[in-house]
C-alpha cells in the first residue's frame, strides 16, 4: 500500500473525529410550527413522556440505553387537559414542565449522551426570555440559547418571538418544535433545559447518530489505517528474524 493511500485513511479519519470549534457553535436551528418532527433518515423520539405521574418532584420517563438524566427544582410530567391553555403542537397528551415552584428560583433538566448525536429535536410551548437551552459538544465547546433563540438560532434576539406560533401574542405564549443539526461537527454530549422563572415546557425528545456518509468516512480511515499496519507487522518479522 502507497504512502499517499495510507495518508488519505489517515486524512478521513482526522476529517471525522477532529474537534471542529466552528461548527460547534454554528448548528442549524430549524422551527416547525406544527411540532412534527423534521426529516431527518436515522432522527427518533427518545422521550415522549406518555405517561402521567403526578405533579411536581416526579422523576421524567426512562429515556434510551446509553442516555442519563439528571434535573433541579421541581420538573414534572404533567397532563394537557391540566393546563390553562389547549396545546395542539404537543405531541403527546402529558409534558413535562421544568417549573421553578416550591420556593426554587432555578430548574434544570439534562440529557447526557454515551454516544454523541449529530441531530436533537424536541417540542416546546410557553416559550419565554427566562427560558435558555445549554448544548455541549464533543469537543468541550458549548452553546448557550435563550428565549426565542431557542426556536429561532443564536442570532436572534431573544425576545424576538414574532413568526412562532402564537408569537404575536407576546413571549410565554409561542409553541412549536425546535430542531438542531450538527452538520457533521463535534457531536452532542449533553443537552440542559433550564429556566429561571415559572416553566418551561418540552414534549417529544428526538435524537440521530451520525448519518450514513459519516460514518462511511470514519470506516474507511479505520479500515485503511488497520491495513497498513497488518502489512508492517511481516517486514518487522523479517528485521528481527535477520537481526
Amino acid at each position: 500500500m502507497s504512502k499517499k493511500l495510507v495518508r488519505a485513511g489517515i486524512a478521513a479519519f482526522s476529517l471525522a473525529m477532529a474537534p471542529q470549534a466552528a461548527h460547534a457553535v454554528s448548528i442549524s436551528t430549524t422551527y416547525e410550527a406544527n411540532g412534527q418532527l423534521p426529516g431527518y433518515t436515522s432522527a427518533q423520539i427518545i422521550q415522549p413522556f406518555s405517561y402521567s405521574v403526578g405533579n411536581f418532584n416526579a422523576t421524567p420517563s426512562t429515556v434510551s440505553s446509553g442516555i442519563t438524566q439528571s434535573e433541579s427544582g421541581s420538573p414534572a410530567i404533567r397532563s394537557v387537559s391540566s393546563g390553562s391553555a389547549t396545546r395542539p403542537d404537543f405531541a403527546t397528551g402529558n409534558f413535562l414542565a421544568i417549573h421553578t415552584n416550591e420556593g426554587n428560583n432555578l430548574a434544570s433538566y439534562t440529557l447526557n449522551f454515551a454516544t454523541p448525536v449529530q441531530f436533537l429535536s424536541f417540542v416546546f410551548g410557553t416559550l419565554d426570555t427566562y427560558n435558555s437551552v445549554k448544548l455541549t459538544f464533543s469537543d468541550s465547546s458549548f452553546l448557550t440559547l435563550t428565549g426565542a433563540q431557542i426556536a429561532k438560532g443564536a442570532s436572534a434576539l431573544i425576545n424576538d418571538f414574532s413568526g412562532l406560533t402564537n408569537g404575536s401574542l407576546g413571549s410565554g405564549n409561542a409553541e412549536g418544535r425546535a430542531s438542531y443539526n450538527m452538520n457533521g461537527g463535534p457531536g452532542l454530549t449533553s443537552i440542559t433545559f433550564q429556566s429561571t422563572n415559572r416553566a418551561f415546557e418540552i414534549d417529544s425528545i428526538a435524537t440521530a447518530a451520525p448519518e450514513p456518509a459519516t460514518w462511511a468516512m470514519m470506516l474507511l480511515g479505520f479500515g485503511l489505517v488497520g491495513s497498513q499496519l497488518r502489512r508492517r507487522r511481516p517486514a518487522l518479522a523479517k528485521r528481527l528474524a535477520r537481526a
